[in-house]
């Protein structure tokens, strides 16, 4: 009777035991595979900012509360920043109001906005703005991406043109 008891306690201990590993096993999978997806997004994440650094268009991206979160070369360029704008509002960066109000109009604007502006400096350089807001699938407001083309040259060559006329 006691070599029934015996194997039944120890049957309870190998179950109990299986189940435990199963456990660690089905974890360590779950940990790997979560990584995995960490990883993946993390090399999205960086192969969008290789994507925007490498382009001849400013591009700036903020998050909902308007803080820069990236900001290409070309951009810093465009603005004549001596160092990266990330972390700070758009108005400590570049304190150009009309990309305010265009940052502003995203924020409840679904569609994609433009805005020309003139940069006040004593070249009189021209700005092009196209934004679109970044939401959820729910809608909320997740921050904006703006692109900035300079229009300085195709102005000028249009003031040439009215010139000649």
């Amino acid at each position: 009777m006691s070599g029934w008891i015996v194997s039944i306690i120890l049957l309870g201990c190998l179950v109990a035991l299986h189940l435990f590993w199963q456990n660690r096993c089905r974890s360590i999978v779950l940990g790997k595979a979560e990584a995995t997806g960490r990883e993946a997004g993390l090399a999205k994440a960086v192969g969008m900012a290789g994507m925007f650094a490498n382009m001849p268009e400013g591009v700036l991206v903020t998050d909902a509360d308007g803080r820069i979160e990236f900001a290409n070369q070309a951009f810093c360029r465009l603005f004549e920043l001596q160092e990266n704008p990330s972390g700070k509002t758009v108005m400590e960066a570049i304190r150009i109001h009309q990309a305010i109000d265009l940052i502003e109009r995203l924020k409840v604007e679904s569609s994609i906005e433009q805005e020309e502006f003139m940069l006040p400096d004593l070249e009189q350089r021209f700005l092009q703005a196209n934004g679109v807001a970044i939401r959820e699938k729910d809608g909320v407001h997740r921050g904006t991406i703006l692109m900035f083309h300079d229009l300085t040259r195709m102005k000028r060559l249009e003031n040439l043109r009215q010139e000649f006329v």
